[in-house]
């Protein structure tokens, strides 16, 4: 399966740091499990691990956090490119 790989978020975070994109791009559900847990941290924001994918900000599967950025949302309803 071929998978477009969005490396370049719109707030300039680098997407291969964070594990919820490198568990999605790896399909790795020990790192899923690690990121539900880390999340369950705080319990506001636990996580299960269908929440855990994301292919970047700029994608259509792309990890609610990312989601709800206001940098994110500010950008698409700007249209800004890359």
């Amino acid at each position: 399966m071929i998978m477009k790989i969005m490396k370049k978020s719109y707030c300039g975070f680098d997407c291969t740091q964070c594990p919820v994109y490198r568990a999605t791009i790896a399909d790795d559900d020990d790192l899923r499990d690690a990121v539900v847990r880390k999340s369950e941290e705080k319990p506001e924001k636990a996580l299960t691990r269908d929440d855990v994918n994301c292919l970047g900000c700029r994608s259509n599967t792309r990890f609610r956090g990312c989601a709800e950025c206001e940098i994110r949302n500010c950008c698409v309803r700007h249209e800004v490119a890359s």
